[in-house]
């Protein structure tokens, strides 16, 4: 019996540890977003956000860190003439809504440019 329940933990470890060191989720940003905004299909409140990049998936996590609510998009990691020396969104407004277009991360030192549905006209 205890070489079978040394076996199932053996491959209970497995199955926990592989799927977390498999995964690239990194923090991009965390700001303060003073109005209502619009990301992929999801209107956000103003708050608190943290951004967090699956580098796998070339997703984004965007988390209000207030009141919880999230969003998820698809991201272009762009590449700038300067690496960012500051944290900083880039809105449009677009039909009246602030639309967020890109995220510039000193602590990842890229941009990363929304990928948008053609509802939105992307920025140049």
């Amino acid at each position: 019996m205890s070489r079978l329940s040394l076996l199932l933990f053996v491959i209970l470890c497995v199955m926990l540890i592989v799927p977390v060191a498999s995964s690239q989720v990194n923090p991009l940003v965390t700001v303060r977003v003073d109005t209502d905004f619009v990301v992929g299909d999801a209107q956000l409140p103003p708050g608190e956000y943290i951004f967090m990049l699956d580098s796998h998936t070339n997703r984004v996590h965007i988390i209000n860190t207030d009141t919880r609510k999230t969003a998820v998009v698809f991201v272009q990691e762009r590449v700038e003439n300067s690496t960012p020396v500051d944290n900083k969104l880039v809105f449009q407004n677009d039909g009246g809504q602030s639309v967020l277009h890109k995220v510039r991360s000193s602590r990842m030192g890229h941009v990363y440019d929304i990928l948008h549905g053609t509802d939105v006209t992307e920025l140049e």
